[in-house]
């Protein structure tokens, strides 16, 4: 009859260290999806001022109309794709999110039903 409790308390102390084990995992999450957004908008501001520098040395150059037209056109379908590539990382991002909320709330449950 001692031992229930002894199990019960080591129970719940076994719940509480995957709960923090859990949030350190959606912290460092949060902490890679951080520099992955900030790489992204780096790589965003570089392209930028790429397709500004091509342009003003494409407009410079007289009759070139349709290379312009061509680097626009590559430079909107990269656009297009970084775009696309953010929507994607940001559902993921919302789902990772949602996972952890979802895993936290289990570990509480448990440590209400061991309780």
């Amino acid at each position: 009859t001692d031992s229930v409790p002894f199990c019960q308390e080591q129970v719940i102390k076994l719940l509480h260290t995957a709960h923090v084990g859990a949030k350190a995992a959606e912290d460092i999450k949060s902490k890679e999806a951080q520099r992955t957004i900030e790489t992204l908008k780096e790589k965003l501001t570089k392209a930028e001022t790429e397709r500004e520098d091509l342009q003003t040395r494409l407009m410079q150059a007289s009759g070139r109309t349709d290379k312009l037209l061509s680097v626009e056109q590559r430079l909107d379908e990269a656009q297009k794709r970084y775009r696309t590539e953010q929507s994607r990382r940001l559902e993921a991002e919302r789902e990772h999110e949602e996972q952890n909320r979802t895993s936290v709330r289990k570990i509480g449950q448990l440590e209400q039903s061991v309780r």
